[in-house]
């Protein structure tokens, strides 16, 4: 793999500067409707066309207890990003949502979760539970249990599988899937009659015993 050290920088589209710009302090962190926008912790994924960011809302300050949560969508062309739209997420009553855990914990819910998303659905995976949310409404249609225990998670867009392991032990790993959820590369070369993107294979067991060391030295 090769480090490109002299690659164009990404910058944003003219007009859109602040989105992903560090408030200096509490009174320069810009209030809406929604609240306070804050990018303290923001999961961001790619379905291979956009960009997502979870973006959270607080009451004021960035320790102050988060309000509400919004997806942001952005294109990427030629080294520019663009926004191109955004959604606030609610509950299965439509309430605004901002997770579980503590709301004033500055990020650490969000700071343990991975996302994905299918340019109709966008996923959350907390800890324990997966939501799933409908991109246009921002409605959360169903949300799962799938863990009894905290996990580390990701999601491949190679094989549209979802991986996760014990966040207390890191001692094996869970392969499963979402019925339906399809990564879009995938959709579409099945679509297209073509053969699925080759998968990488797994191979932690080898490494068990290494990893586990590992986690005990740092502890």
């Amino acid at each position: 793999m090769e480090i490109i050290e002299d690659a164009p920088p990404i910058t944003p589209a003219e007009g859109e500067e602040d989105r992903f710009r560090w408030p200096k302090d509490d009174e320069e962190a810009k209030s809406t409707p929604s609240g306070t926008r804050w990018l303290t912790i923001t999961p961001m994924c790619s379905d291979g066309v956009y960009i997502y960011a979870m973006t959270n809302y607080r009451e004021g300050a960035k320790d102050s207890a988060r309000k509400t949560t919004w997806v942001e969508v952005y294109e990427l062309k030629e080294n520019q990003y663009t926004f191109v739209s955004e959604v606030e997420l609610k509950d299965l009553a439509e309430k605004p949502w901002a997770g579980r855990g503590t709301l004033n914990d500055n990020g650490g819910y969000l700071d343990h979760g991975s996302c994905a998303s299918n340019g109709t659905h966008f996923v959350w995976h907390s800890r324990k539970n997966v939501h799933i949310f409908n991109l246009k409404s921002g409605i959360l249609e169903k949300k799962i249990n799938v863990h009894s225990g905290n996990h580390l998670s990701c999601f491949d867009s190679a094989s549209s599988n979802w991986y996760s392991c014990d966040a207390d032990c890191y001692s094996w790993l869970d392969e499963w899937k979402i019925v339906g959820f399809k990564a879009v590369l995938v959709a579409a070369a099945e679509e297209e009659g073509e053969a699925q993107l080759p998968r990488v294979p797994l191979i932690l067991d080898v490494h068990k015993a290494r990893l586990k060391k590992q986690v005990r030295k740092t502890e």
